[in-house]
């Protein structure tokens, strides 16, 4: 995948010197290819691999993260129309979308779960090639830049993704897994941001940079807050009658859950 994603990457650069509409749409494509061969096969094969399917999408996910990024640092000086910044939010709200889309015909899977695995991918992957991209940097000044900035539009990207995508399906995953459409919704927002912290806060502890650690867990989670709650599509989702507040409150709490307990656990632990 990380192949097909770079020659995409670098098509859409090309692209967008005269398309800067739509310039990502050949990443996005291949994107939801590999998410559907992979889905398809699995769904084909006897008994239970949602494990499976967990950990192959985080390791899909991170190549997709990662390998996008990297060429966007090798030929993004060739246009002006795109920014580093955009292009992370674009590109990881498109393998969220993609991952969880293709994953209605898995019923027997946690989309919570799943939505995690996501997101920590896409963290990993973009923490990762961050990292690379700065050890080219001979000031040790300069090792932690624009880790934390990207770490807040991949976990705005992927939770914008997620939930977009889940309130637009919100009455088949609710069939497939029988909660109240409003509590399903705020436990994948939890594990959402709960995927994106974790991943950043893993990596700036085993990689850390000068001084911006705690700067990278604090943009990480505004990321995945404004990508819960950013959503129009959360209109779709049904508020229960015991209920006190609105699905969106309900969400915004939820993604603060996941994060305050992904930075806790990440520090605690690690």
């Amino acid at each position: 995948s990380i192949g097909l994603i770079s020659v995409a990457t670098e098509k859409a650069i090309t692209k967008s010197i005269t398309n800067p509409e739509a310039y990502d749409q050949a990443v996005i494509n291949t994107i939801d290819s590999i998410n559907q061969s992979y889905f398809d096969f699995i769904n084909k094969q006897d008994g239970d691999h949602s494990l499976f399917i967990y950990e192959s999408s985080k390791s899909i996910a991170m190549g997709i993260a990662s390998s996008s990024l990297k060429t966007i640092f090798e030929y993004g000086k060739q246009t002006e129309n795109i920014t580093t910044e955009n292009f992370i939010e674009n590109i990881t709200s498109s393998i969220a979308t993609s991952s969880i889309t293709n994953s209605l015909n898995s019923p027997g899977i946690l989309i919570s779960s799943l939505a995690e695995s996501v997101a920590n991918g896409v963290a990993l992957g973009t923490q990762l090639t961050t990292v690379m991209n700065n050890e080219n940097s001979f000031n040790n000044s300069l090792q932690g830049l624009n880790r934390d900035t990207f770490a807040k539009y991949s976990s705005k990207g992927v939770a914008q993704g997620t939930i977009k995508t889940v309130s637009l399906n919100i009455d088949q995953f609710v069939a497939n897994t029988g909660k109240k459409a409003d509590s399903l919704i705020s436990e994948v927002a939890s594990h959402s941001a709960k995927g994106s912290v974790y991943g950043n806060t893993t990596i700036g502890i085993y990689i850390k940079p000068p001084k911006e650690l705690l700067s990278i867990i604090n943009q990480s989670a505004q990321g995945a807050a404004e990508g819960s709650t950013n959503v129009l599509e959360l209109n779709n989702v049904d508020k229960s009658q015991e209920a006190t507040e609105d699905v969106v409150v309900q969400v915004a709490r939820a993604t603060a859950h996941g994060s305050s307990l992904a930075a806790s656990f990440g520090m605690a632990a690690l």
